[in-house]
């Protein structure tokens, strides 16, 4: 995808994978904040560019804001639709979770301690703490759709989070709300437009996860090509028409006509 120019941090744009645009955008000096801004200022440029979407606020947290927020909501149900090994944690001899690291270059999990073995998630329905939950959701690797396994996988821990804020009364609690808030702590970082961020969700507070639809790029299928050895995911024709809905408001219209394009999460 064309990454356009960016005077703020000397970049001249270039046309390669979409997740570089924050990167570019990010890079430079100024606080933590700054630069995460500038991150996403030039991602929501380039998506602009390509569809003429335009985003009113935007939200970052990482993977430890995530866990922190799912581990002060009291895990979150989940359900397994394959089997899936991890690559981020094991279980020592005890049984105790222990954090592993994946190396690249060889293809393999480095770091399970003697007698302990990788995390494997098994097929079917349970709760999970914050740590699985997330763990679950970041699996790519041995998947039949990788990372479109790994993005509705994804999907379905966001409804799951919004169901158990939802049905444990968060939204309507600003006292736990502000715990939530508090936990993702520098993790989260949220854009109102000025809006203070526990109005903002409060005013979700009639919002349940039923109501939230997700939706799938390029059908849920691969539409890859390849660019100098490179393997690169383009948008087919089909999923520029449906953004093309979103920027004109017209995306129900477009899903109820196009129903193959909502995700099914399994939650």
């Amino acid at each position: 995808m064309p990454i356009p120019p960016y005077p703020k941090t000397g970049f001249k744009g270039w046309t390669t994978k979409i997740n570089a645009a924050f990167d570019e955008g990010y890079r430079g000096g100024g606080t933590e904040l700054e630069r995460r801004a500038r991150g996403v200022d030039l991602l929501a440029r380039t998506i602009n560019k390509q569809t003429g979407i335009r985003f009113n606020g935007a939200a970052i947290i990482d993977f430890t804001g995530f866990e922190a927020v799912v581990r002060e909501l009291g895990g979150v149900d989940m359900c397994v639709d394959q089997r899936a090994q991890s690559i981020h944690l094991a279980y020592d001899r005890n049984g105790r979770i222990v954090r592993v690291w994946f190396d690249e270059k060889n293809h393999k999990v480095r770091g399970i301690p003697p007698g302990g073995r990788p995390v494997v998630h098994e097929k079917g329905c349970r709760h999970m703490s914050a740590e699985l939950a997330l763990d679950f959701s970041r699996i790519r690797y041995g998947l039949k759709n990788t990372d479109y396994d790994r993005q509705r996988h994804q999907q379905q821990l966001i409804k799951a989070i919004a169901k158990k804020a939802t049905s444990s009364g968060v939204l309507t609690d600003l006292g736990k709300l502000n715990r939530v808030i508090k936990a993702a702590g520098k993790a989260f970082v949220l854009d109102t437009q000025g809006v203070p961020v526990e109005d903002f969700l409060f005013t979700m507070r009639g919002l349940a996860a039923s109501d939230l639809v997700m939706v799938k790029t390029n059908n849920g299928t691969f539409n890859s090509v390849t660019v100098d050895g490179q393997s690169y995911e383009t948008l087919s024709p089909e999923s520029m028409t449906m953004l093309g809905a979103v920027r004109d408001g017209r995306l129900a219209d477009y899903l109820l006509a196009h129903p193959t394009f909502v995700q099914s999460t399994g939650a």
